[in-house]
């Protein structure tokens, strides 16, 4: 009877590469997702530009402090505090011109299984109404795997909904 051979050193690596993949479902590393918000793009703009998220979603955010530099400015540092994790985002480009906030994930507590997130905010003007479109861009790294990207996308729409109900509410 024959002495079974060592593993090659490919097959070695094949299995511990195997072992380390979260999900052998191939996804994409962005999601983008949109709403309406009924609020002139001024109201909403004064929120978003400041990430006074714990305003918008009280549900959703406990609170936001600037752990570096200050809001509304560039290459700050903003800690948000969910009802499940703490987040730091570190905002890489503000424009008053486009209504649009761009960052980039720092650090969070706990540790997520990605290792880099970059996205981008955006409102525009709904010309034939006093509503607002929100556009919500996110590229996350190619570690990222479908159950990630697919709780992704149902966060930002809790998101939408809880900051519908913020301005549903004090409209009235």
């Amino acid at each position: 009877m024959a002495e079974a051979q060592p593993a090659s050193m490919a097959t070695q690596v094949a299995e511990i590469v195997l072992d380390r993949a979260k999900s052998m479902i191939p996804c994409s590393t962005t999601n983008t997702e949109s709403c309406v918000i009924e609020a002139k793009i001024a109201d909403v703009w004064a929120k978003i530009r400041y990430w006074k998220l714990e305003e918008l979603a009280p549900s959703i955010v406990r609170s936001t402090e600037w752990t570096d530099g200050d809001a509304g400015r560039v290459d700050s540092i903003v800690k948000i505090s969910y009802t499940d994790a703490t987040w730091y985002w570190r905002v890489t480009e503000l424009s008053e011109r486009n209504h649009t906030l761009a960052y980039e994930l720092v650090q969070t507590e706990p540790a997520i299984p990605v290792s880099s997130i970059v996205g981008e905010l955006a409102l525009e003007a709904v010309t034939d109404s006093d509503q607002t479109f929100l556009r919500w861009s996110t590229e996350y790294s190619n570690d990222v795997d479908n159950e990630f990207m697919g709780d992704a996308k149902w966060k930002k729409r809790d998101m939408f909904s809880a900051i519908k109900a913020t301005f549903a509410a004090s409209a009235q």
